[in-house]
């Protein structure tokens, strides 16, 4: 009888070649070769691993991400909390971005942190920082929840020892927006960009006794008086008192000096009142003239004026904006070649 023998199962021993390659779960990034010529097989490391710009930095064995600001996290996958502890003051809501933050302010107050009280006028605000420059500004001048939304209008910190607030502003070639002294026109915050004309000045009754008239265009010059009677009244007078006159026009200094003084003419008022000539003027105090605004007929009068109204009450229709110097016979209304822009403080 004859006796067979099976052969022996044979155990397969796998080594660490191309063969026979594991997945690299997170071990350092090498390159490994066999004793047999295989080609080595490379494991990166920082494969995906830093997200939103972050770098990765492989050393060794190990790796690490250095991430972009406003960014954090093994991986740069966690936006860090900017508002955290909150920057914001005086009740301000924070709003977290990416390496930033912005301030939602209530409650009176505004700036970047809302650390700074809304003001009336721009003299409030340099009363309270002596430094601070020029430039635009939130103001209230009816007060915190009361009447009208703060508003941004333009700052004047540095002329004639500063705290001007600009009231009104018309660019060259709109005119008409100043022929309603007392009648609030535009959109303020546009006017302190430049972007277009406005008038805000009934809005600070009772918070300025001093007045600034800047004019550029066809010829430039400035008008700056005291006056202790309301600017932007709704009421009609041809010859209101204005007193410590300066201005950079020779003629009008002359005529002024000459007359002893200067008066402010505001012969239009919202609706009812409106002459086809002139709206208002600034002249020598002996100069009454009145019949078409603040001059009369054939142009008779001689000062600064602003044009009058296309559905006029009194004398022919006319238009326009800030005539500028104007003597007798010269036209004083239909100009449109000025940009005005009226300061108090």
């Amino acid at each position: 009888m004859v006796l067979l023998r099976r052969a022996p199962r044979l155990l397969l021993l796998c080594f660490v070649s191309t063969a026979c390659a594991f997945p690299n779960y997170g071990i350092a990034s090498h390159s490994e070769a066999t004793n047999d010529g295989d080609v080595p097989t490379t494991f990166d490391l920082c494969q995906g691993r830093c997200v939103n710009g972050g770098v990765c930095v492989q050393e060794n064995d190990t790796s690490r991400c250095d991430c972009t600001a406003g960014w954090e996290g093994d991986g740069c996958q966690l936006n860090h909390d900017d508002c955290s502890p909150n920057p914001c003051m005086n009740g301000g809501t924070c709003i977290d971005g990416v390496a930033s933050f912005s301030c939602t302010c209530g409650n009176g107050f505004t700036g970047a942190n809302c650390s700074d009280a809304i003001r009336a006028t721009c003299k409030e605000i340099l009363v309270s920082n002596s430094s601070a420059p020029s430039g635009n500004y939130l103001l209230d001048p009816d007060g915190i929840g009361i009447g009208q939304v703060p508003f941004d209008t333009v700052c004047d910190m540095t002329k004639d020892g500063g705290g001007w607030t600009l009231v009104g502003r018309e660019l060259a070639g709109d005119g008409g927006t100043f022929k309603f002294l007392n009648l609030n026109v535009g959109d303020p915050g546009a006017a302190a960009l430049g972007e277009s004309s406005a008038l805000i000045g009934v809005q600070f009754s009772g918070l300025y006794r001093e007045v600034r008239l800047n004019w550029s265009g066809t010829s430039s010059g400035f008008i700056r008086f005291a006056i202790s009677q309301d600017m932007f009244a709704g009421t009609t007078d041809t010859a209101i008192p204005i007193t410590e006159f300066s201005t950079s026009d020779a003629s009008l200094a002359k005529w002024v000096t000459a007359d002893g003084g200067a008066t402010l003419c505001r012969a239009s008022s919202y609706s009812q009142v409106r002459p086809g000539d002139t709206s208002w003027a600034i002249k020598p105090r002996s100069d009454t003239r009145s019949t078409c605004g603040c001059n009369d007929m054939r142009w008779a009068g001689h000062g600064t004026f602003y044009g009058g109204h296309h559905d006029s009450t009194s004398c022919n229709p006319g238009s326009g904006g800030w005539a500028g110097v104007r003597n007798d016979g010269e036209p004083k209304g239909g100009v449109y070649g000025f940009g005005l822009d009226i300061w108090v403080r």
